[in-house]
């Protein structure tokens, strides 16, 4: 059997964690850019999932909904998504 040993103590104050929300840099760097396409570096497994995420404005950065272009592509047999900022149609 282990031996276990308790030790009596309080935790330590939990860290203050800062979250920036990636969408938002990414949001913000195809309106900088707009027309041109990026191709965004996530997991392939998701591509599709952002994808239509991005274009209908589902997730608060890329809302309205249509203001963004996004399509996977096979590139080097891997999905790889591409996005655009194309404004209010």
């Amino acid at each position: 059997m282990t031996d276990v040993r308790v030790m009596w103590e309080d935790p330590p104050e939990a860290a203050k964690v800062t979250v920036t929300n990636q969408h938002d840099v990414i949001a913000a760097a195809l309106k900088a850019n707009p027309g041109h396409w990026a191709r965004l570096s996530i997991a392939e497994h998701l591509t599709n999932t952002y994808a239509s995420q991005i274009r209908r404005g589902a997730l608060k950065s890329y809302r309205p909904g249509g203001t963004f272009e996004a399509v996977v592509r096979k590139v080097d047999g891997e999905s790889c998504l591409y996005a655009r900022f194309v404004g209010a149609s």
